[in-house]
Parts: C-alpha cells; structure tokens; sequence
C-alpha cells in the first residue's frame, strides 16, 4: 500500500484488492439479484487516486474483463472496503472487489 504523508496522517494512495468471482441468480425484484458464492479469482492494486473508468480499464488491461465491459459495466461501492463491478443493464454482480490490507 503506497501512502501520502501530508497533513500528519497516513492517507492511502493505492490499495490491494482481493478479486472474487460472484455467482448469482435473479433474485425477485426487478434488478435484485441474490449472490450464492463468491470465489476468489486473482489479487489487483488499485490507485485510490483513479476513478471508474480507470479502474474498468485496470481489470480489461489485466484480463479480468473483456474490452467491451468499458461499456456494459458499472461500479459499485459497498462499504469502505468492497468495490462491486456489476453489468449496467442487469446489475448482475460479476466481481466484489475486497481490500486486503489497511483496515
């Protein structure tokens, strides 16, 4: 974990991620999905400093994603430790992305 020393504080400037596959079914409300099992596919390092669109391009760029998925995909933050790639159109969860250190 890369950190920024300003202000006295220890401000995370990037953070490992533990990367877990979700397997889902439609849950029964519209766009309500029920997660059964999560399993853990790979670790990433995210800069905390980057938005969305470039964590979407991370996980395309290290194959997690395919390159279409910069247009059919969202995120979703749960928490202060979970990041949530879900399909834009379904909102079927695909990936929980877990931190792994800093908390």
């Amino acid at each position: 974990m890369r950190t920024n020393q300003d202000n006295g504080g220890a401000m995370p400037l990037s953070m490992k991620y533990k990367i877990c596959s979700i397997d889902a079914w439609a849950g029964d409300e519209k766009g309500s999905w029920d997660c059964n099992n999560w399993f853990s596919v790979g670790e990433i390092e995210i800069d905390l400093t980057k938005g969305h669109k470039e964590i979407i391009a991370l996980l395309i760029e290290e194959g997690y994603l395919k390159p279409l998925a910069k247009r059919r995909v969202a995120i979703e933050e749960i928490g202060d430790y979970t990041i949530r790639i879900v399909d834009k159109k379904t909102f079927q969860p695909l990936y929980d992305l877990e931190a792994m250190e800093g908390f």
